[in-house]
């Protein structure tokens, strides 16, 4: 598939739990998540519907020719700060796809001007999404000792 296809963020529905979970349990993505234990699905299912009506989160499919590249979470917190969280599918992993889907994901948040201000926790070890933040115009603020991962916004 063309990297010059178009990028599509929409609303997650019941029927991507499945994507997602899979997603989620692929070996990669726990490694570089901060809670690495695999998830059962009625867990996940639970998880995912709670996400689907919690009005201080959000989910976004991301999606290019019709196919699905993976996922975009949105945690909306008292402040205005909107931690996000992206999931590419692991087939469409070093595709250089994690910086357009950043760039994708803040136009949506900065055009509903929701949260002014994104943050994003990332593993230590993460170099790919690293990179991809950092592309995306977001700076480590800093590195929380002991806990093995990094705080980076952007404003």
């Amino acid at each position: 598939m063309s990297t010059r296809q178009k990028l599509y963020l929409q609303k997650a529905r019941p029927a991507d739990c499945r994507d997602v979970w899979l997603w989620r349990n692929d070996p990669v993505t726990r490694a570089h998540s901060l809670t690495s234990r695999r998830i059962s699905y009625p867990r996940h299912k639970k998880w995912f519907s709670e996400v689907l009506k919690n009005r201080r989160r959000a989910l976004y499919i991301v999606s290019q020719g019709g196919r699905k590249l993976g996922v975009v979470r949105f945690d909306f917190g008292e402040d205005s700060v909107a931690e996000i969280s992206v999931n590419i599918r692991p087939e469409d992993r070093g595709r250089g796809l994690g910086k357009k889907i950043l760039k994708l994901a803040d136009r949506l948040l900065r055009r509903g001007k929701k949260k002014s201000i994104q943050k994003a926790i990332i593993k230590k070890g993460n170099a790919a999404s690293e990179k991809a933040f950092a592309a995306a115009g977001f700076k480590k603020i800093s590195i929380v000792a002991g806990r093995g991962y990094s705080i980076w916004i952007k404003p």
